[in-house]
Order: C-alpha cells, then sequence, then structure tokens
C-alpha cells in the first residue's frame, strides 16, 4: 500500500453543474488515498455550483474562480490549473462523474510499478443520470479501445481521430506535463493531452478494474443533441490537434505505427527532420477531410523550409509539382464522398454527412429553379 507521501493535484473544472457537483466532490473525499488537493475550477455558474463548491470545507480543497465564460472545460482552465498544482501526479475529473473509493490507491500503484511510463487508465462504469449502473463499462465499449494495444497503435488510432481513453480514469506525473496546448482548445483538451503523451515516447498503463462512474446523461456534449454544436467546435481546433503528431521525434514509434506506409518505412534513425514531411503526408492522403486539409496545409509550410525540401526531394522523389497535383487532381470537396465509404466513421457522422449532401443537393435544385424562372421572366418582358 502506498505511504500516502505523493501528492495528487486534482482538476475538477465546473460549468452549471449544481446537480451533479456534490456526488463529484463527495467522492474525492471518500478516497482511501487521502494525500491530494482538489482545485475547483468555476467557470462562471450561474445556477449556484460556486455556493455549493465552497461549502466544502476541507483544507485540501482550493478554488480558481474564472469570471467570464471562456467556451468549455478546456486548456485555458487547465493551464490556470497547472499554475498552482503543487502535486507531482495530475488527475483529471469532470463534475458529472463519480471516484470509486480505491481509484487514487490503484492509479498511483500502477504507475509506482511502471516508474518508466508517465500516464495510466482505469476502467470506468458507465451509469445512467440516477448513478444506475447499465451493464457496461468503458473498457468493453468504447470504440478503438484494446488493452493490448501498443503505444504505436493508438497513436496511429489517435492520429486518426479515435479516443480510445476515459478521461474519468486518468491519471499522470507531473513531469510529463512539459508541453502546452492550444489555449483555444476546448472539444479536443483531453486528446491533446493524450496525443502529447503519446508522442514523447510514453506508453499508458491500463487497469482492467472500475475506478470510476462514467455518467450518461442528456445535458452531455456527447449526446446527438449537442453533436452539430460540438462539431462546428472540433472542426476548428483539428488542425492544431494535429499539429501535435508533427513533434514526433522518435523514427521506430512512427514506423511502428504505420507499418504499410511505404513514405514512412523509408525513413531511418538519424533522419528526424523529415517526420514532419511523413506524418504531413499521410495526413494528406488521409479520406477524412479535415485531415487532408490540415495535411496539405502542413505540407506547403514544409516546402517553404528550402533545406528540407531538397532532403525531401533527394529521400523521396517527391517535388513541389507532386504536392501541385495532388491538390488540382484530388479537390478537397471530392473527400466529402469518401468517408460515406469508410467503416470506421460512427454512424452519427455517417447521418451527418447524408444530411449534408441532400441538403446540398436541395439548395442546388432551388437555385437552378429560380435562375429558370428568372430567365423566362426575362424572355418574357424582352418580347
Amino acid at each position: 500500500m502506498n505511504q500516502h507521501t505523493d501528492l495528487i493535484s486534482i482538476f475538477l473544472p465546473y460549468y452549471n453543474d449544481k446537480n451533479f457537483l456534490p456526488q463529484a466532490i463527495n467522492s474525492i473525499l471518500a478516497q482511501t488515498y487521502t494525500n491530494w488537493e482538489l482545485f475547483l475550477v468555476n467557470h462562471n455558474s450561474a445556477d449556484g455550483s460556486r455556493d455549493i463548491a465552497h461549502s466544502f470545507k476541507d483544507i485540501r480543497i482550493k478554488h480558481i474562480d474564472i469570471q467570464h465564460n471562456t467556451g468549455a472545460v478546456g486548456a485555458i482552465l487547465f493551464d490556470e490549473f497547472l499554475k498552482q498544482a503543487k502535486g507531482n501526479y495530475i488527475k483529471t475529473f469532470s463534475a458529472d462523474d463519480v471516484l470509486l473509493p480505491h481509484c487514487f490507491e490503484l492509479l498511483l500503484t500502477a504507475l509506482k510499478k511502471a516508474p518508466e511510463q508517465s500516464f495510466c487508465f482505469g476502467n470506468a462504469e458507465y451509469v445512467n443520470e440516477k448513478l444506475q449502473k447499465l451493464g457496461s463499462t468503458f473498457f468493453q465499449n468504447r470504440d478503438g479501445f484494446d488493452i493490448n494495444a501498443t503505444a504505436p497503435q493508438y497513436l496511429k488510432k489517435m492520429i486518426n481521430g479515435i479516443s480510445p481513453f476515459p478521461y474519468a480514469g486518468f491519471l499522470a506525473s507531473r513531469e510529463a506535463f512539459d508541453f502546452s496546448i492550444d489555449k483555444t482548445t476546448i472539444m479536443m483538451f483531453d486528446m491533446a493531452i493524450y496525443a502529447n503523451l503519446l508522442v514523447k515516447g510514453y506508453t499508458p498503463i491500463f487497469i482492467d478494474t472500475p475506478v470510476a462512474l462514467y455518467r450518461i446523461h442528456s445535458g452531455q456534449t456527447t449526446g446527438l443533441t449537442q453533436y452539430h454544436k460540438a462539431v462546428s467546435r472540433s472542426m476548428f481546433e483539428v488542425f492544431n490537434y494535429l499539429k501535435i503528431f508533427l513533434n514526433i521525434k522518435n523514427v521506430m514509434l512512427l514506423k511502428q505505427a504505420f507499418p504499410d506506409n511505404t513514405i514512412i518505412q523509408k525513413l531511418q534513425k538519424g533522419e528526424e527532420n523529415l517526420l514532419p514531411f511523413a506524418v504531413a503526408k499521410y495526413l494528406a492522403d488521409s479520406p477524412d477531410i479535415y485531415r487532408v486539409l490540415a495535411g496539405r496545409m502542413f505540407l506547403s509550410e514544409i516546402f517553404n523550409n528550402d533545406e528540407i525540401r531538397l532532403l525531401i526531394e533527394h529521400k523521396f522523389n517527391y517535388f513541389v509539382a507532386d504536392f501541385r497535383k495532388l491538390y488540382t487532381d484530388h479537390p478537397v470537396y471530392l473527400s466529402y464522398r469518401e468517408p460515406l465509404s469508410d467503416k470506421n466513421i460512427p454512424l452519427f457522422r455517417l447521418i451527418y454527412l447524408l444530411f449534408r449532401r441532400i441538403w446540398n443537393i436541395l439548395t442546388f435544385r432551388s437555385l437552378y429553379h429560380k435562375y429558370k424562372e428568372n430567365k423566362t421572366k426575362t424572355k418574357k418582358f424582352s418580347c
């Protein structure tokens, strides 16, 4: 058993969460591991959540009050938390979830057994709004999760936009947080953390024991009612998120992640300066429009570095003319069609893309009919 010598700093932001916040705080107070500090980050709540948070009298609880709405849980709030946190371990947590009493104990023990790694995840049980169990866990039903997957395999999943890790079950060493996250990041904040840790070469540790209750309720951003809002926010964050993978410094890590990619497999140790090109080219060849756009933008920036451009030409026989051919022969708008045949795209996105296509067709027809009507009126007038 841990001797409770390591301090765990907990990041718990809240925004109008009065119905769930007391349960979340009480679940931390009930932890078997007692050496922690809890930062309750008030995100300009207006429903009385702040009063509830301040009603808990424990010297380990600290408060950060953000007096204006920065958008949602994101990098700005987390950065403010890190400035004040004194712990050598970092725990993230949501106001609508609940931790099981042994959470800190199990996660910290797992990290202590593998000091070369810096982050771990425990399982989470799905519950409804009243905390009634739904009969499944995150590890069982999360798309993309595989407890036996390697770090390179998870790196590939995350480059392709899959988020396979349970936020409520996360714990990491403070030393691993020597990276920054773009301050405009909101929806992809947790993915940005995990991506940075994988890019740095850390391998996640998994504990197939529930350490938290993951609540499913109507107010979540992940609900279908909030999907379009989430998409509109996320699409502006994708570029900054994908930029993280341009920071990969380990050739073998990328080669293991993409064993079938010809360009990546040509790389050798000592050619780390060509890694951004290999990642950008992979993205540019993706069937997903967001990754296509990001990849092409990254390639454009890379080709403006004369030294790197010459190395690319020599190593891969790939020239600016080939890059121009890429976007002239394959216009970006065609990328909207390809994901419809991609079996890995979630059903709700297929529905969204199908709706978008139908909407475009109807809009085109409407404009075409108006054009014909105006043309007919013009002819009558001229007669």
